[in-house]
């Protein structure tokens, strides 16, 4: 006689049977994952930290001299602290960058350096370290360092070029931002229940969600868990904003020779397109690719034609970007997260903090 298996029993089966199949599919992808990761470690070693890994771009190919672009795309951070198999590829760490000027000044071949910027800014300290990094260098070496912006060069990216011998912006490009912002301050005003079901839940509330920045640069913006901000914590944080403002005032005003109060009061943190970016003094010049490379070669003193154009080939050491460089493959930026609320020169709608 053959027991019928009543509907729960049998419910009760397939679901055991469905998480074993996934587990083991699970597992599988997962050995595939490793199994390419390490042939693509195999195939892509480590690379010597005291040496910079270059591509072509332009100019003479294998002349002797070198200018050494080096690029400031996505969102500036300080540095990385893992890597892991999908690191963001939209990210520039400022003290990388450091340390490639750094290992720019101790090669005899590189004539000059050129910023390549596309980017909204980022964190105080790693617009910062670039900005420090662009001063060292051309203290320490005597030769130019050109910065060049394509697309966008906003808030921290204003920082870290500001202090380069020229900025040249090509067309349909954006400068300026000159702010500093802190938040978001996130409130749950009266909250009446928490949930934290299977998809994650939610907050209830009786008045709504607020969140709030602090800023400081006119125009630079102003938006904000449980309960509001005091007028001691709101006057405290609008100090540390004000302070870390002056900073950034003090360093484009030195780097640009502007007057601090045109920067206040006339330039504020708006954006600006590059003709009156030029006109604001915050631009030199308005250029294509080809035009800066030759400023960049006029700058450091060398003839026409005798110099050829080197970018930093930057390997993050995601699975993406091995992948990618390996089999021709467009790996899909991830998204940055900054370890928030802090203190961000950065334009547009700050990055989200990790782990919300």
């Amino acid at each position: 006689m053959v027991a019928k298996e009543s509907f729960w029993g049998a419910l009760g089966r397939t679901a055991a049977k469905s998480v074993v199949a996934v587990g083991v599919a699970g597992a599988g992808i997962f050995c595939v994952v490793v199994l390419l990761a390490g042939v693509l470690a195999a195939l892509n070693p480590p690379r010597d930290p005291d040496s910079l890994a270059t591509d072509y771009v332009a100019g003479a190919r294998g002349n002797g001299n070198h200018l050494l672009a080096v690029p400031v795309r996505g969102l500036i951070l300080g540095e990385e602290q893992e890597r892991g198999l999908f690191a963001p590829t939209d990210v520039t760490y400022g003290y990388e960058v450091q340390r490639e000027l750094e290992l720019a000044a101790e090669d005899n071949s590189v004539k000059g350096v050129i910023l390549e910027l596309d980017t909204p800014g980022g964190t105080i300290y790693g617009s910062r370290a670039i900005a420090d990094a662009v001063a060292t260098y051309r203290e320490r070496t005597g030769r130019p360092v050109l910065a060049w912006v394509s697309g966008l060069a906003a808030s921290g990216g204003m920082y870290a070029m500001s202090g380069a011998s020229t900025i040249l912006a090509d067309h349909g490009t954006l400068v300026g931002s000159i702010g500093v912002i802190f938040g978001p301050i996130t409130h749950y005003d009266q909250v009446v229940a928490t949930d934290g079901g299977i998809l994650g839940g939610g907050v209830e509330t009786r008045n709504g969600i607020t969140e709030e920045y602090i800023t400081a640069g006119r125009g630079k913006d102003l938006g904000n868990p449980y309960r509001p901000m005091t007028e001691e914590e709101r006057a405290t944080l609008q100090q540390g904003v004000d302070r870390s403002y002056g900073d950034f005032v003090a360093t484009v005003a030195e780097g640009r020779d502007l007057d601090r109060s045109a920067i206040v009061e006339q330039i504020g943190a708006l954006v600006y397109d590059e003709a009156t970016a030029v006109d604001l003094g915050l631009v030199d010049e308005v250029a294509n690719r080809r035009t800066t490379y030759d400023r960049a070669a006029e700058l450091a003193g060398l003839r026409p034609g005798n110099w050829q154009v080197k970018r930093v080939d930057r390997d993050s050491g995601s699975l993406l970007d091995a992948l990618g460089a390996r089999f021709g493959l467009e790996a899909t930026p991830a998204s940055p997260c900054v370890q928030g609320p802090q203190l961000l020169a950065v334009h547009g709608t700050p990055p989200r903090a990790c782990g919300q």
